[in-house]
């Protein structure tokens, strides 16, 4: 029988007091703390009372924490341990506490940052955004620094150091009135509300190479509003995707017509942001009618956008007054060097069939240039008629050799989105916006009368036939080769630009192979990617698994400390380096512990190798014990060391030496069993495993005494009492005279 220990009587007795006193009518009162029971020895009350919590017993997952049982995984109060609480704005995921940023993206914060609600983590010391606090602002010019905002030497905490109507600037700052703007950059002063980058005054509330600092650049589809990329109109995030930024064009995209998801109806198309069936080459449908967004007041730049009253539609843009090279003729902005109503002055309209070039009115255009809508207009840095008429390239592109690009090539400028040679269009001779007079031509990026030698006076600029895409070779305006699509003009002579090659040998698409996208002819002609390849900088690529081109093209995994950068679907990971292991789960300092040797993560994260009861040490990822004289590792688990004190009932010399209690009272001492016997027991085999084996009242082989053997012939010999007897007779044979030593002596009938 199991005999109930102390503390188990000890409970039992209290809580039947406790029960008691509840009775009574009096309030119950509860036990003072030296009336508690005093235990000494742990582990016995661990073995004999069940550990609660709150009188109840945890689920698995959850753990103890001031008598409540939480979830440890999902608790902000007790986050990956009791009384480990998540910081405001903070949430617990799986053990960790996460800080949700912009775009619902959730990274876990270094120790020097803090977790600012929609912001995520920022460091508050350096951040003059948010300078000691969330959303705490230093004051135009003024930096932070340790959590105050700075100017010169002076600083304050809890925002802004200057007052409202000063800046921070000058070359030993001092707070200034906005009215001077002292700030120098590069030589120049800037204004107030301007930062100096690269030696430049910028905005960085607006712009988007620089936006709400230095270097910081907006993605695509993206423009810089109030210090933060936001997407540009006529643009979304239509795949809540951070990196593609803002990807759809809202203007011209079928599946998002005007709003994502707007799907366009079968046999209609997306025009500035609407589904219609047709409209005119360089006309928009807006509500029924096709309207020059360019220059329509009610319609500037997209459908229903209707400028303020006294502003004009300048080029799809509301403004106070006409961009540089248009006129404002009757609240219209146009260029008069080709508008066939307003043809050289406002109100000169050219006759029926006639066209508008240079300011005069002409049969027809000159070469190189097409007619979109009764206007010349040269296709090959036109943003509105890119490559051809109508062809509107997006907001943040502009028209290069009759294509929509993100930047205009070497030699080309960008002027207002249009890509062209300040050496020869008269348009912008010289710089942006600097038109010839009429009957000028532009030379060198001059306006003059005359070409330069070796030039050709053709439509209104001045050509040279050994590089001009559009009188390649020509000897005057009415010849010359046009090259075709991504060819370039290289001495008189048509041929591929560099990444282009005419692999199917077609004069009518030109040098149609882009080699370092083209996954039919990735980096050559004919050298094709296999399936579910792409081809990236002319080498095919699986982007499912390449570091370097991981889900796109040119996207790089970045590297961490102490592992190699993988791709897994698509997305960034890394691998740690044999020996490593990521223990905190935070990408920034990569493969932080040495699990070959380290005594916490031994082999892997979260693998103890215990040194108790002995000395630990962990080589090579694998623990090695050495156990204390007296202790052995008896259940081969290395997180809790060498947990089995020998010398026990149970250990006695090693693990699993059990001493037996087979008839005594067992004993070990200096870790060998022995065994003291009950009466009327011996141990008479010398065979300590099975104890006091010889019971001398029962056993027949050792009745009264060890080796005192009952011999009884033809019977089965017994013991009782420690006195031999006959047992039950063999077949035939009969105890006739009641002695012992010869058994059943007779055989089938007692008798002479």
């Amino acid at each position: 029988m199991r005999h109930q220990s102390p503390v188990t009587a000890f409970v039992f007795l209290a809580l039947l007091a406790l029960f008691a006193a509840s009775c009574d009518d009096s309030p119950l009162t509860p036990p003072k703390e030296d009336a508690l029971l005093e235990v000494t020895d742990v582990q016995e009350l661990q073995e004999d009372v069940a550990v609660l919590c709150g009188g109840v017993t945890c689920e698995e997952g959850f753990a103890c924490c001031d008598e409540l049982c939480v979830d440890t995984r999902s608790n902000r109060e007790h986050c990956g341990g009791c009384a480990i609480p998540c910081e405001g704005g903070e949430s617990c995921e799986q053990g960790a506490c996460l800080c949700t940023g912009r775009l619902g993206m959730q990274s876990l914060c270094r120790d020097t940052e803090t977790c600012c609600p929609s912001e995520g983590c920022l460091d508050l010391s350096t951040d003059p955004m948010n300078c000691g606090g969330c959303a705490v602002s230093c004051g135009l010019g003024e930096t932070c620094k340790d959590a105050q905002c700075t100017c010169g030497d002076v600083s304050t905490q809890g925002g802004r150091l200057c007052a409202s109507d000063e800046a921070c600037c000058g070359s030993t700052p001092t707070c200034t009135t906005v009215a001077a703007p002292v700030c120098s950059c590069g030589g120049v002063p800037c204004g107030i509300g301007q930062v100096c980058c690269d030696e430049s005054c910028v905005r960085v509330d607006r712009d988007e190479e620089n936006c709400g600092a230095c270097g910081q650049a907006c993605g695509i589809g993206q423009l810089c509003s109030g210090a933060r990329c936001v997407c540009q109109s006529g643009f979304s995030d239509c795949d809540g995707d951070p990196a593609t930024g803002c990807e759809t064009q809202l203007s011209a995209d079928v599946q998002n017509c005007g709003a994502c998801g707007h799907l366009c109806d079968p046999g209609e198309v997306c025009s500035r942001g609407s589904c219609v069936t047709s409209c005119q080459v360089g006309r928009a449908d807006c509500d029924g009618s096709c309207v020059d967004v360019l220059s329509d007041r009610a319609n500037c730049g997209a459908c229903g956008n209707e400028c303020p009253a006294g502003e004009v539609c300048s080029a799809g843009f509301c403004a106070i007054g006409c961009q540089n090279g248009l006129q404002n003729c009757a609240g219209l902005c146009v260029n008069i060097d080709i508008d066939r109503a307003h043809c050289g002055a406002c109100g000169r309209e050219c006759p029926a069939g006639e066209v508008c070039w240079a300011g005069y009115c002409a049969v027809s255009c000159p070469v190189g240039m097409a007619t979109c809508n009764e206007t010349c207009i040269d296709t090959e840095s036109d943003r509105g008629n890119c490559g051809g008429c109508g062809n509107v390239c997006p907001a943040a592109q502009s028209c290069a050799l009759g294509h929509c690009v993100q930047r205009c090539p070497s030699g080309l400028t960008d002027c207002a989105g249009n890509c062209v040679d300040l050496d020869t269009n008269r348009s912008h001779c010289g710089a942006c916006q600097n038109r010839c007079g009429l009957g000028d031509i532009c030379g060198d990026g001059y306006c003059t009368e005359n070409c330069p030698a070796g030039q050709l006076p053709c439509g209104g600029q001045c050509i040279d036939p050994m590089s001009n895409p559009v009188f390649c070779g020509a000897t005057n305006c009415s010849n010359g080769a046009i090259c075709a699509e991504n060819e370039t003009c290289n001495q008189g002579t048509c041929g591929c630009t560099a990444d282009f090659a005419d692999c199917n040998n077609s004069l009518v698409d030109g040098c149609e192979a882009h080699t370092p996208t083209d996954e039919a002819h990735c980096g050559a002609c004919f050298a094709p990617c296999i399936a579910g390849d792409t081809c990236c900088s002319s080498t095919c690529v699986d982007r499912e698994t390449d570091p370097t081109n991981c889900g796109a093209c040119t996207v790089v995994c970045p590297s961490v400390p102490g592992a190699a950068p993988t791709c897994e679907v698509g997305l960034c990971s890394f691998a740690c380096n044999t020996g490593l292991g990521d223990c905190n789960h935070n990408p920034a300092d990569g493969c932080e512990f040495d699990v070959s040797s380290d005594l916490a993560n031994c082999g892997a994260c979260g693998r103890l190798c215990s040194g108790a009861g002995g000395s630990a040490t962990c080589v090579g990822g694998q623990c090695q014990l050495a156990c204390s004289a007296g202790f052995a590792d008896c259940n081969f688990n290395p997180t809790d060391g060498c947990e089995t004190r020998l010398g026990t009932l149970s250990n006695c010399s090693s693990c699993g030496n059990v001493c037996s209690n087979n008839g005594g009272t067992p004993l070990c001492k200096n870790k060998v069993c022995e065994i003291v016997c009950a009466n009327r027991r011996e141990d008479c085999n010398d065979d300590l495993l099975d104890g006091c084996e010889a019971d001398l009242d029962a056993d027949a082989a050792h009745c009264a005494g060890c080796n005192a053997a009952c011999v009884t012939p033809n019977a089965t010999p017994v013991c009782s009492g420690g006195v031999c007897a006959v047992g039950q007779c063999a077949t035939d044979y009969l105890d006739c005279n009641g002695i012992v030593d010869d058994g059943c002596e007779a055989m089938f009938f007692c008798g002479s």
